[in-house]
């Protein structure tokens, strides 16, 4: 099929349809981030003073649960838009190549996303005084974000062997900055998936699907 008579294909066209729900899915991520924020941003990651974060965890414990909960729920959705991604990879018919990255890119975003819920599950079970402290969850932060970045990077490199060099560049770049960034601000690692999601909604199907089919590039062999 040529990209112009896959243009021409119904819009609800089985891998049209994932590729877009795998966009939408992506963007949802940084919603349950933003929802969980206020006030836990303000209060307790807006300050290094470990007297007032224990105040606070004692003061509104009910806000805390409430924003670990929404940060747990944001890693599993980064992960569900990673898998639906994956899916609509295969059933667009894509080379072998591009299938088993997309299943690395997911499974990477899998295993990020559940060393994430184990670092906001911690954060909610464990007493007050042992969240302020620290310790305990570090290998967690330090999986979340170059997990990830790693499967927002393959999309990318998705992007660029269908032969859009230029979103796929913004994407790997991407990925590239938040990898130390998410290491610091681990709330940010759902920003640069919801610009991939972005990317993928707005990019006709028809264009990385023939891209990684039927491209003739060397960079797409």
């Amino acid at each position: 099929m040529t990209p112009e008579e896959a243009d021409r294909t119904p819009l609800t066209t089985p891998h049209r349809v994932v590729a877009r729900l795998a966009g939408l899915v992506m963007m949802a991520s940084v919603v349950f981030v933003i929802v969980g924020d206020k006030p836990v941003i303000r209060d307790f990651f807006g300050t290094s003073d470990q007297e007032l974060r224990l105040q606070y965890l004692l003061d509104a414990p009910a806000d805390w649960d409430f924003a670990m909960t929404m940060y747990a729920v944001a890693g599993v959705v980064v992960a569900v838009g990673f898998a639906l991604w994956a899916v609509a990879v295969h059933l667009g018919g894509a080379d072998r190549t591009s299938r088993r990255v997309t299943d690395v890119g997911a499974t990477s975003a899998a295993l990020g996303a559940l060393a994430w819920v184990f670092v906001s599950y911690g954060r909610a079970t464990r007493p007050p005084a042992e969240v302020v402290a620290g310790g305990g969850n570090e290998w967690g932060l330090l999986a979340w974000a170059p997990l990830v970045m790693l499967a927002v990077g393959l999309v990318g490199w998705i992007l660029l062997r269908a032969g859009m060099r230029g979103r796929g560049w913004v994407i790997i770049v991407a990925a590239g900055i938040f990898v130390p960034v998410g290491w610091v601000l681990p709330l940010v690692v759902p920003f640069p998936v919801a610009l991939t999601g972005l990317i993928i909604l707005v990019t006709p199907s028809s264009r990385w699907r023939s891209g990684v089919t039927m491209s003739t590039d060397p960079l797409m062999r």
